[in-house]
Formats: C-alpha cells, sequence, structure tokens
C-alpha cells in the first residue's frame, strides 16, 4: 500500500459525502506519521471531515468546534500541500464556523451545506 493511499481514499469518501467514513479512513494514516507537518496536516483533514458530519446532523457546536479544530492544524501547513490549496480551504472552512456560529445565535435560520469546502486535487 502506497503511503497516500489512505489520504487518497479518505478524499474520495469525503467527495462522496461520506464525512465520518473519510475521517476513519485516515486515522490510522494519521497515528502512524512520523513526518510532523503530514501528521498535522492528516489531523486537520481528520478533523474537517468530522465537521462535515456534524454538518450532515444539523450539530452547530460539533460543527464550530471541530472546524476551529481543524484550522488550528492547517494554517501552519504549507499551500499548496498534497495536492490541496491548504489556505483556500482554510478561507472556506472559516466560512462555516463563522455560519454555524451565526446559525446557534439564531442569526441564520440553518446551515448551508453547500459551503462546505470541496477537497478536490489541484493538477
Amino acid at each position: 500500500m502506497s503511503l497516500l493511499e489512505p489520504y487518497l481514499k479518505s478524499l474520495a469518501l469525503y467527495r462522496a459525502g461520506r464525512h465520518w467514513d473519510a475521517h476513519e479512513a485516515l486515522e490510522d494514516a494519521w497515528r502512524e506519521e512520523q513526518d510532523p507537518v503530514r501528521r498535522r496536516f492528516y489531523h486537520g483533514i481528520i478533523q474537517l471531515a468530522a465537521a462535515c458530519h456534524h454538518m450532515d446532523r444539523d450539530n452547530m457546536h460539533g460543527v464550530k468546534t471541530l472546524a476551529r479544530k481543524a484550522l488550528e492544524k492547517l494554517r501552519d501547513c504549507p499551500s499548496p500541500y498534497l495536492g490541496l490549496d491548504v489556505a483556500r480551504l482554510c478561507e472556506r472552512l472559516e466560512v462555516c464556523q463563522r455560519t454555524a456560529e451565526a446559525v446557534e445565535r439564531g442569526e441564520v435560520p440553518a446551515f448551508d451545506r453547500g459551503l462546505k469546502p470541496p477537497l478536490e486535487i489541484q493538477k
């Protein structure tokens, strides 16, 4: 198995809307990763997928908490990294976090799932 296989599988599951499975697909690779940058990146992607899982369940507290944690990890990663525009991903994730907070405060009636950050590899 290639070192990047769990990462690529996680991205495919995420794009298919299987956010919890995307989280799970990358968990072992994250735990075993020795490179500190890649480990941090994987952890951020895991937390992003978990935040999206909470979006699907209208759990805004989970969204804002996991989005914040993912941002803490991903902001320190180079951009691009492993084919993802990490800077743009962080921008989109910040919007998700702010929107979840606004929904919790009652300022926005519902979370727009179209705000989920895409995880597309840049060519």
